[in-house]
């Protein structure tokens, strides 16, 4: 994935060296996402220009943002990522790669985990991004700093763009990376960058050890699960540990919901509530159409909507 800006120029450019060592073959991706007019165009322009003097093929697509984010009730953030990532999927399937590496580095990774915290996360946010996701999205420069990224392309004479919004403050991750991390590495630690990224990269094994457990548990604990629902015996349940109970209804969640988009901790609490009480039976609605109903000793989970009463007359 290029975007024009240093950290995916530099990535691009140190694959393409390493190409005849690892046995690569790049492809060069770029999304437009249709909001920043002329610059966007600059960029279109630039990324081709570079690619092709790589000698790499590139693919270029324009997306409607602004619509998407409309018709599906999304942040601009959070619409931006998810066509991202499924332009590049699409790429990747199309020209029949076998991973998707992207430009995220050091100063990036500690932002994430420095956000994280501030909205108060548990272990899965400040382990914050994995060098590698579902063995498909690679981080090649995750412990490269933003520092160093500039040093490799100035010594080496390579342009780049900037992309404009990432100077103004209005995005809180801006203001972070304006405003607070220098204040913080000047009266704190000058390290503060790579110190993050290494408590991430802590926090993410014991946070894969963890998961490990769970997935375990989850085994003897759903009595049984599909696309749209599963079936938690509330019994073993009840007897593991809090940490645990909350993680392994995650990952049902996930499984089923296909994500976590507005289940937030208060939503785990209540629902460890209903299956460890003493009520028999309890019901529970969730974001994303969620339900969740306890009949005596088993937990129902489902997005199916909850069936009609027969029809009757007097």
């Amino acid at each position: 994935g290029v975007s024009g800006g240093p950290d995916s120029v530099m990535l691009c450019h140190a694959l393409h060296r390493l190409r005849d060592r690892y046995d690569l073959t790049l492809t060069v991706a770029h999304l437009n996402h249709g909001v920043r007019g002329a610059e966007a165009a600059r960029d279109v322009r630039f990324v081709e220009r570079f690619a092709r003097g790589l000698g790499l093929p590139c693919v270029v697509q324009e997306h409607d943002l602004p619509a998407y984010c409309r018709n599906r009730a999304r942040s601009f953030q959070e619409a931006a990522r998810e066509v991202r990532y499924r332009f590049l999927e699409e790429v990747r399937a199309q020209c029949g790669a076998a991973k998707i590496a992207l430009g995220h580095n050091a100063d990036d990774q500690a932002e994430t985990v420095m956000l994280w915290l501030l909205r108060g996360a548990g272990l899965r946010g400040l382990g914050g991004m994995p060098p590698v996701r579902n063995g498909i999205i690679v981080r090649p420069l995750i412990e490269t700093t933003r520092q160093e990224i500039e040093t490799y392309l100035r010594a080496k004479g390579i342009a780049f763009v900037t992309d404009s919004s990432n100077l103004k403050d209005a995005y809180a991750r801006n203001r972070l990376r304006h405003e607070i991390f220098p204040l913080l590495k000047k009266h704190f630690n000058p390290r503060l960058v790579k110190c993050l990224v290494s408590t991430a990269s802590i926090v993410s094994m014991e946070n894969e050890y963890l998961d490990g457990i769970a997935h375990k548990k989850l085994k003897h604990n759903v009595a049984s699960q599909n696309e749209a629902s599963a079936v938690i015996d509330c019994a073993g349940f009840s007897v593991l540990p809090p940490v645990l109970q909350r993680r392994c209804l995650r990952i049902i969640l996930a499984g089923f919901k296909g994500d976590l988009l507005g289940i937030g901790a208060e939503h785990l609490y209540a629902l460890t509530a209903v299956m460890t009480g003493d009520e028999p039976h309890k019901t529970l609605k969730l974001p994303g159409k969620v339900r969740a109903e306890r009949s005596y000793r088993f937990l129902t989970l489902t997005t199916r909507p909850a069936a009609l009463p027969p029809a009757f007359s007097y």
